[in-house]
């Protein structure tokens, strides 16, 4: 969902009451494309919230689990509001038949989810908080939150995306959501060989794996996790790298793309050392009698 189809538009449903500040589907700031779902005050024109005036307001859409098992929710967000988590935004899945979302259980700076809620937050991403709610006091950025739950039970759920602010001040911007998805994980698997290396570059060939797209890693680190260098991507069953250090140990991996949020798991290291450059001058220097004896 990035917002920008009027029949994806439709299936949200807005909680707003009365109060100064609601949720709004509109231009006023987005991500990839020209809409997002976010807080306002002025009926859209502006992702900008009253910091005087308190507000407890949800936005929601029903969505339905044909089967239980794990699932990735992710979405890009942004919330800076105030402090302590008094000016916040959480997103959760509420089972069908579970109030959505009592209000009393969320007000104040409280942090954590009423019973029975599914926590779809990467909490991670917050700022200065061990909660639930989402919030950032450091700059207003959009950021990407992206957790594996588990829906215990097939049917219908909620999901639900609720600002509160308590009136006694904070800081602009207020909430905002975009490009959020929800999907099975990516389990997709794959291997590659590594060609004969030149001092600079070296030919990846995937030698198994059904999927259009993956990344690939070349680091000359032995653990994908603690790689300082970026994967690239890799649309065909060969993939050329460059920019390689002569004579270096380095080490490939692949690992599925199944969208901007949902990758596999980095395959089994690939060893290869580039080869020593023989382009390199000798420099003589000729010290005292010049003539051949």
């Amino acid at each position: 969902c990035s917002f920008d189809t009027d029949s994806e538009s439709i299936q949200w449903t807005f909680v707003n009451s009365s109060y100064t500040n609601y949720w709004t589907i509109g231009t006023a700031t987005s991500t990839s494309a020209s809409k997002s779902l976010y807080i306002t005050n002025d009926e859209g024109s502006s992702n900008a919230y009253t910091t005087t005036y308190s507000s407890y307001v949800y936005a929601y859409r029903k969505l339905n689990f044909t089967s239980a098992g794990n699932y990735v929710v992710s979405f890009k967000w942004k919330a800076r509001g105030e402090g302590g988590c008094w000016d916040a935004m959480y997103a959760a899945l509420v089972p069908s038949g579970t109030a959505c979302p009592p209000a009393s259980n969320i007000t104040g700076n409280t942090n954590s989810l009423p019973a029975n809620y599914i926590n779809v937050a990467d909490v991670s991403q917050s700022y200065n908080t061990t909660g639930a709610f989402l919030w950032t006091n450091d700059d207003s950025g959009w950021k990407i939150s992206s957790k594996t739950i588990n829906i215990s039970a097939a049917g219908e759920y909620t999901l639900v995306f609720y600002w509160k602010n308590d009136g006694g001040g904070g800081t602009n911007p207020p909430a905002a959501v975009d490009d959020i998805e929800v999907s099975t994980p990516c389990t997709s698997a794959a291997a590659i060989s590594v060609g004969s290396p030149t001092t600079t570059s070296a030919v990846i060939t995937r030698t198994s794996g059904s999927g259009v797209k993956y990344d690939v890693l070349v680091s000359t680190s032995s653990n994908p996790a603690t790689a300082t260098e970026s994967p690239v991507e890799m649309t065909s069953t060969t993939k050329t790298i460059t920019g390689l250090t002569p004579a270096t140990q380095y080490y490939a991996y692949i690992r599925s793309y199944c969208s901007e949020y949902r990758h596999g798991a980095w395959s089994n290291a690939v060893g290869f050392v580039t080869a020593c450059d023989k382009t390199s001058t000798l420099s003589v220097d000729v010290h005292g009698s010049s003539e051949a004896l």
